[in-house]
Formats: C-alpha cells, sequence, structure tokens
C-alpha cells in the first residue's frame, strides 16, 4: 500500500497550477501613498455602495389624522386625500383601504403657498452641516396637466410662525418638472437665503420647517408628505463631464482635454443604428473609440436608446430597448450601460414610462435640467445633494455653449463644492474651431482642476455609487 502522508519536514508539493500564480505580497511602493490610486470620495470602501440607511431626522410630516398644514397662503385651498398618502395614519372614523390621508393642496392664481405642518414646535435643532429634503407628489389634475413647479423649503427659528412672511430661511427649485408619482428634492443647506430680520446663523436653531410650492398653471394639485434632514455623506464633493451622442468632437477635441487633466467622462450614445460604423465620420465616434476611452480613460458609456431617441411606443419596449443597449454595450466591452441611461422623451409626465423605469433603473435615471444664462449664477439651477434625494431620476444640467457663460459653468460647479454635492455637466458639440465656446468648456476644466481638494471629477456611475442612499 502506498503511504501518501505528507512529509511535515518536506515542503508542500505543488500544484500543476501553482508556478502560473505569484504567492509573493503585493507591497505598496514607499513614495506612493497607500489607496491613492483610487481615492473614495466618501470615508471608508469605495464600493460597493454603502448599507446604512441615512441618518435623517423628521422636521415635521403633513400627514396627520386631519392633514392639516398650520398655515396656507396665495389662495391655496387643502383637502384630505386617501387616494395615496404618504405614509399610513390613523383615520377619525372609518379606515379606508389605503389607512391614510395626505393633504392635497390647490394652488389658485398660480402665487406660492406656504405650508407648516401641524404639531409642537421642534427643540431648536442645529442643522449646520445637513440637507434639508421635500416629499411631494404633484397630481394629474390642473388647467394644463402638471406642468413644471416652483417647489422649496422655508426654515423658521423661534418666535411665533407666520407663513405669509417673517424671518425665516428659503431654497427654492424654479420651474422644476415634478413627477406624477411621489419624489423627494434636496436642498443643501448653504444654498438657503435669510429673509426678513433672519441670519445665516439662525440655522443652529431651528424650531420650524415648512414646504414652499407655487403652481405654473392655475389649479395645479400636489400632495404634501413630510420634511426632513439628514447629514451630508461625502468628505468632498462629485463632478461628472458627460456628453451626448458621442460626436466625433467628443473625441477629437474634448477627449484630449479631459486626458491632459487626467479626467474620466461619460458617454451617452445615440440610436445604435447611427453608432455601429466602420469608422469615424463628422457625426459620431467609432465604437473603436469608446472602447479605448473606457480601457484606457476609466471612461463610462452609458444608455441612452437603441433605434431611436423619440419612439412611439410605451414604458415596457423602452426598457426592452434599453435593455438590448446596454447588453451590447456589455458585449462590446464598454461599462457602465446602467447607469444614468435615459429616452429623450422619458419626461416626468409620460407616465406609462414611471413604473418600468423605476424597476429596471432604480438608480440613476438621468434628467435634464437646463439653465438659462444667469440662472444658474443666481442659484436657481442647483447641483444634486448627497445623500441623492432620489437616485432614480438625477437632474443634469444640460449646456448649451451659445447661451451658457464661462461663468455659469463654473458657478454650477463651485456650488457643488460649497456643499459637497454632485454637478453633472452634459455638454452636446464641443467645436474646438470656435475660440470663444471652446474656452468656456476648457475653462470649466481649470476650475476643476484646480479645486482637487474640494470635487473629484468622476463618472456618473461612480458617482451614483459613492453617494447612493436608500430611496429617501
Amino acid at each position: 500500500m502506498i503511504d501518501d502522508t505528507p512529509d511535515p519536514t518536506q515542503p508542500p508539493h505543488a500544484a500543476a497550477l501553482d508556478p502560473e500564480v505569484s504567492t509573493s505580497t503585493l507591497v505598496t511602493p514607499p513614495d506612493v501613498v497607500a489607496g491613492a490610486f483610487d481615492l473614495p470620495l466618501i470615508s471608508g470602501p469605495s464600493a460597493p455602495p454603502p448599507t446604512f440607511w441615512p441618518k435623517r431626522r423628521n422636521l415635521g410630516l403633513f400627514t396627520t389624522a386631519a392633514a392639516t398644514p398650520t398655515a396656507l397662503t396665495g389662495g391655496a385651498t387643502k383637502a384630505d386625500d386617501t387616494s395615496d398618502p404618504y405614509i399610513g395614519n390613523t383615520a377619525s372614523s372609518a379606515y379606508p383601504a389605503n389607512m391614510g390621508t395626505s393633504p392635497r393642496i390647490t394652488l389658485g392664481s398660480g402665487a406660492a403657498v406656504t405650508a407648516i405642518p401641524a404639531g409642537a414646535p421642534l427643540p431648536a435643532l442645529n442643522l449646520t452641516g445637513c440637507n434639508v429634503y421635500l416629499a411631494f407628489k404633484v397630481l394629474p389634475g390642473g388647467a394644463s396637466g402638471p406642468g413644471s413647479i416652483t417647489a422649496g423649503i422655508r426654515l423658521y427659528t423661534g418666535g411665533t410662525v407666520n407663513a405669509s412672511g417673517g424671518n425665516y430661511l428659503q431654497c427654492t427649485r424654479v420651474n422644476w418638472n415634478a413627477t406624477l408619482e411621489w419624489q423627494v428634492l434636496g436642498f443643501a443647506i448653504e444654498d438657503f437665503t435669510a429673509f426678513g430680520n433672519a441670519q445665516l446663523s439662525d440655522i443652529a436653531a431651528i424650531t420650524h420647517a415648512g414646504a414652499r410650492l407655487g403652481g405654473v398653471s392655475v389649479g395645479t394639485q400636489v400632495l404634501l408628505g413630510g420634511v426632513f434632514v439628514c447629514p451630508k455623506q461625502l468628505n468632498r464633493a462629485a463632478a461628472v463631464i458627460a456628453f451626448d451622442d458621442c460626436r466625433a468632437d467628443t473625441w477629437t477635441d474634448a477627449s484630449f482635454e479631459l486626458a491632459k487633466r487626467g479626467f474620466p467622462g461619460t458617454l451617452f450614445p445615440g440610436a445604435v443604428a447611427a453608432m455601429l460604423r466602420a469608422g469615424p465620420d463628422q457625426f459620431q465616434m467609432s465604437v473603436a473609440q469608446m472602447q479605448k476611452l473606457c480601457r484606457l480613460h476609466g471612461w463610462q458609456v452609458a444608455s441612452q436608446a437603441w433605434s431611436t431617441e423619440n419612439p412611439p411606443f410605451g414604458g415596457d419596449q423602452a426598457m426592452s430597448e434599453m435593455a438590448s443597449q446596454r447588453a451590447l454595450w456589455v458585449a462590446l466591452g464598454v461599462n457602465g450601460g446602467g447607469m444614468g441611461s435615459y429616452f429623450s422623451n422619458n419626461s416626468p409626465n409620460a407616465l406609462d414610462w414611471k413604473a418600468a423605469r423605476r424597476t429596471n433603473f432604480p438608480m440613476g435615471m438621468r434628467g435634464f435640467n437646463v439653465g438659462a444664462s444667469g440662472s444658474i449664477t443666481a442659484k436657481v439651477v442647483l447641483p444634486e445633494t448627497f445623500p441623492i434625494a432620489d437616485p432614480n431620476y438625477v437632474t443634469a444640467l444640460g449646456i448649451d455653449l451659445n447661451v451658457n457663460t464661462g461663468a455659469d459653468l463654473i458657478n454650477f460647479a463651485s456650488y457643488a463644492a460649497a456643499s459637497r454635492g454632485l454637478a453633472i455637466f452634459v455638454f452636446h458639440v464641443i467645436p474646438s474651431g470656435n475660440a470663444a465656446q471652446f474656452a468656456k468648456f476648457t475653462g470649466l476644466l481649470d476650475y476643476l482642476d484646480s479645486r482637487r481638494d474640494a470635487i473629484e471629477v468622476c463618472t456618473y456611475e461612480r458617482a451614483i455609487q459613492q453617494g447612493y442612499s436608500y430611496p429617501l
């Protein structure tokens, strides 16, 4: 009989594949800081997304048994609505099937309305270093459908709260493309402005919080949910430099400028029929160029449309086309098709797209927020917050170099840096032959290069992963 007991005095017998496997210890070179090759945006592991719930605190729920805000202004009216409550609550007598009530605010003349949840004042809360969030839902009613609304938050400190005036801090998003479902908007503390005799230092002693709503069309109806606060997640801000349609000048002009500074970019390819070409032309990059940007420069290729940007079909077919395109990018060896994908006509009002979009793209369905010149400087168009308010529908700034100034672009990035938020830029044409327009693009890159301590340029996918939280 053969004795195959290992001899403890001899080295272990090597397996057939052992010579192919290095057993040496990986050592960080002495002149390189450990981890410097992939610095995370947040403290801790860079991936996968964190599994903890955001440390949020409720500032006020509008959902009560009577669903009564303490004050309404601007000619608005209120009614109890049991159709889709923000959260369950006790009914006064008979329990509706959904067992909950939310206030339905009907906007009158279109003037803004302030609503403050009923209840005792909060203990004086210090909201420094936090973001404030508002949950609401726009209903299909109104003179011309849901349209756009202005949505914001008012914060009060001490004394008597008067919704129509008084001293408060306020931040407002103008012409927000509201979805016809519950959604959350995030507001960075740094973007609030003091009114009346209030001072920005009052943020350290907030006792009341309310919603500020305005309707573009008369009769717009809004369900109110709650106002809550959550500490910021990132140690520094994030910026995404993205390009729509993968035009040839993205390769010839833009990619060189990003590579010169070591920045990755994000591509949104157009219809596959336009992308699959033997070589590049003046309209589109080639697949080989897309692959090179991903493999050598760390870019991301997100999904756009398989056959057309404006399909005549509904949500199920649209998601099928998106899935087909994502599968193609994987087969071609490019990455990131599950994040930031979109169809051009996937607007907030496209009801048949909603369920499919949220099921198939639970993180990072990109939308557009196009800011006119001056609106960014005035903080009308604001970056995203971290934690991300609604990762199902993250908005990006659509840049028109014919309209937007260089200051617009830099201001948008600086607001994100100040609030440790997320600024997504989407460019369409990068014409190096137009010196004035090209200078706006390179000026933004130079600014971001000079502020690496405060804002990191990354892909859309990395930004969503790093700042992802469960939907708030």
